[in-house]
């Protein structure tokens, strides 16, 4: 689900499930910590970034939405869907590099300490 929401092609309608399963995990990932105290740290900080990052992609779509409405348009904007622009974008490439960083690698590797 990840890949198909972090291309570059992909839809917000993803991006926003997407954020929700890094929720969950990172709700499952606080339990494991309770458990096994001083690990999945890394992990959990890394769902928490890539979770709020992915809220902001979220609110600025939906500035960017409105607007893209029909409301009148001042002289500024251009200039802010721009930079509402720039920064989805942004946004989404730290998205793109913590999914690699902590998402995209095997299973058996992040519940090693389950064993």
């Amino acid at each position: 689900q990840g890949r198909r929401a972090l291309a570059r092609d992909g839809r917000m309608e993803d991006l926003h499930r997407l954020r929700k399963q890094v929720k969950y995990l990172y709700y499952q990932v606080e339990y494991l910590r309770s458990v096994y105290p001083g690990r999945y740290r890394k992990d959990r900080d890394c769902l928490h970034e890539l979770g709020d990052r992915l809220g902001r992609v979220h609110d600025l779509d939906l500035v960017q939405q409105t607007l893209a409405g029909p409301a009148e348009r001042g002289a500024g904007a251009e200039a802010v869907e721009e930079l509402v622009r720039k920064e989805i974008a942004r946004e989404l490439k730290r998205c793109r590099a913590l999914y690699r960083e902590r998402l995209q690698r095997p299973l058996s590797r992040f519940l090693r300490h389950l064993q």
